[in-house]
């Protein structure tokens, strides 16, 4: 209801509406709900409701004085203490946020120099023709101030660091919302500019005003990066897998763990639409289990096994084929690079189009049909645990650079020299791609005849004693990046060659399981043989295994399917 004075009572009352009426005219918020109670309560119905801090101040600077506002709010329009109620409620949360006419973004009061990132962001998404470096005509300014202030900085970093952008649920309501608006006490900004303002600071980032050599300098990055990876899911939500959305967004927080895939269930699309009901009668555990049977069981892959991030300390009671999504990501260097390699695995197609074929055998224990590969002989460092110089030359020595490199590899038709190389960068390289703003992106590259880009890589990689700059040494160097962060060198007992996760040891097995298109690291258990199947087994984590990665273990006997057989894991 309208309010003239500010510390008016704010009173509410319902409306029963249906979703299936052709037209609805509501906003839906979108904030964090926090922790802290407000002294003063709501009047819903007549009825005083008790209302975080947080949820009091958006319905203050949300109401308007002249007349009503029609909006839809979770902690009012769902009994949270009734769970038949929330799992029913939840699971109409896309469509209510689809349906609004409008998300309303509620980022909280305002803060010193809001006014400053916001007109600073409505100045980058206005104009695709405003510089970022002030150096190059026509720019933006800001109050007289670039982009190289440290006042402009600090404002947007505290813009794009407060809570709502930390949140599970608020990736949805962005994501799906038609048309949205930020606000910050009563300054407005609209969802358009902001969506425009990142996809500007990347094109002028990536193309004229920041260099290659500014990367480590480059303050803004990561605060456009929260906005971007929220950009990458929308402009992209038909193409992306579930597990890749759960994955992408690790590290927002949720006060209620089985949201970690509840609050994305709006975004799952294709065969993973209506995965699971959002049911809260489930343990965490029993919701994460669940979900994963059910991706590789409409999907007919084991992608799923791939968002397992090895790196990570587990903290829940999972099978190890099981992700456990409330691992903390923190400030991991490498779960950006993590999320490249989920961003590729399209690439490979280590079980030659072979469909998952899997048997639950009780609860925690399924069977997977597989073909045993090979077993890890030696094991490499993991990655900048020694100086880049050791590194380099343990994976020679393990390698065997030093011996015969024209020596063919086993049972291929190239030499050591062209796989060792391959391996390095997974077979990919990183190229600018000009239709999408010289975005970097990856992708296969062929068996190589110039070795010159590995070599100068070579050279630089010892002592990193120039600012990377070279392209050339960027085409290896950003996909062994990839490669080695949660990853150690590993050669086999038949002398294949590969980076496998940091847990595995001498004894491990490299398989290729039906339905990955990638080669999965195996631990033996015999305790575990339970069912007279092939042994059993626990999940390492994926790899890559060079002249594996396009089904040569699958075709290797001849007819496709005559190596495979059921492999236990739990």
């Amino acid at each position: 209801m309208p309010a003239l004075q500010r510390d008016d009572d704010l009173i509410c009352h319902f409306s029963i509406v249906s979703l299936d009426e052709p037209v609805i005219q509501y906003e839906a918020l979108s904030y964090v709900w926090g922790t802290r109670m407000h002294n003063n309560r709501v009047f819903v119905q007549g009825e005083p409701i008790a209302v975080t801090e947080n949820l009091y101040l958006a319905l203050q600077n949300l109401r308007f004085t002249d007349k009503e506002r029609i909006l839809w709010v979770d902690a009012l329009s769902i009994n949270q203490s009734n769970d038949k109620e929330r799992t029913h409620q939840v699971s109409l949360m896309s469509s209510i946020y689809k349906r609004a006419w409008n998300v309303v973004i509620w980022l909280g009061e305002t803060f010193n120099d809001c006014d400053l990132a916001m007109d600073y962001l409505k100045q980058l998404g206005g104009d695709k023709n405003l510089h970022l470096n002030p150096s190059l005509s026509p720019s933006i300014r800001v109050a007289g101030e670039s982009v190289d202030s440290v006042q402009i900085q600090n404002a947007l970093k505290e813009f794009f660091s407060l809570p709502w952008w930390t949140r599970v649920w608020t990736v949805q309501e962005w994501v799906l919302g038609r048309q949205t608006v930020f606000q910050c006490g009563q300054q407005f900004l609209d969802g358009q500019i902001v969506r425009k303002s990142v996809r500007h600071f990347f094109h002028h980032r990536h193309q004229c005003c920041f260099k290659l050599d500014d990367l480590n300098e480059d303050s803004l990055f990561n605060c456009f990066l929260v906005m971007e990876s929220m950009e990458y899911i929308r402009l992209l939500l038909n193409k992306v897998s579930f597990p890749y959305i759960i994955s992408q967004f690790l590290a927002r927080q949720a006060t209620d763990m089985r949201d970690k895939v509840y609050g994305m269930l709006g975004l799952a699309t294709g065969q993973y639409e209506n995965l699971i009901e959002a049911e809260y009668s489930y343990s965490v555990e029993e919701v994460f289990e669940a979900s994963t049977m059910k991706m590789i069981q409409r999907t007919g892959t084991l992608e799923v096994l791939s968002h397992i991030p090895t790196f990570l300390q587990r903290t829940l009671n999972l099978p190890s084929f099981v992700p456990d999504w409330t691992a903390t990501v923190g400030d991991d260097p490498r779960y950006t690079n993590w999320l490249n390699w989920l961003g590729h695995l399209h690439l490979y197609d280590a079980c030659r189009g072979e469909a998952a074929d899997i048997k639950v055998i009780a609860p925690g224990r399924i069977a997977v049909k597989g073909i045993i590969v090979d077993e890890i002989e030696s094991t490499g460092s993991e990655p900048f645990t020694v100086s880049y110089e050791a590194l380099l030359q343990e994976m020679h020595d393990l390698a065997d650079m030093d011996g015969d490199t024209e020596q063919i590899y086993c049972d291929t038709s190239v030499t050591r020299k062209v796989a060792f190389w391959l391996t390095i960068c997974g077979s990919t390289e990183n190229f600018l791609d000009p239709d999408r703003d010289n975005r970097p992106f990856f992708r296969r590259i062929p068996t190589p005849t110039d070795f010159s880009r590995f070599e100068k890589w070579e050279g630089w990689f010892p002592s990193h004693s120039v600012t990377l700059v070279d392209p050339d040494i960027l085409s290896v160097h950003t996909p062994f990046s990839v490669m080695v962060k949660g990853r150690k060198f590993a050669v086999t007992k038949c002398g294949y060659m590969g980076f496998c996760p940091i847990q595995c040891k001498k004894g491990d097995v490299i398989t290729v399981l039906a339905g990955g298109t990638v080669p999965f690291v195996l631990r033996p258990d015999e305790s575990a043989r339970k069912s007279g199947l092939e042994g059993g087994y626990t999940v390492i984590g994926d790899s890559y295994v060079h002249s594996i990665m396009d089904g040569e273990a699958v075709a290797s006997g001849g007819e496709i399917g005559t190596h495979w057989k059921y492999l236990e894991l739990s």
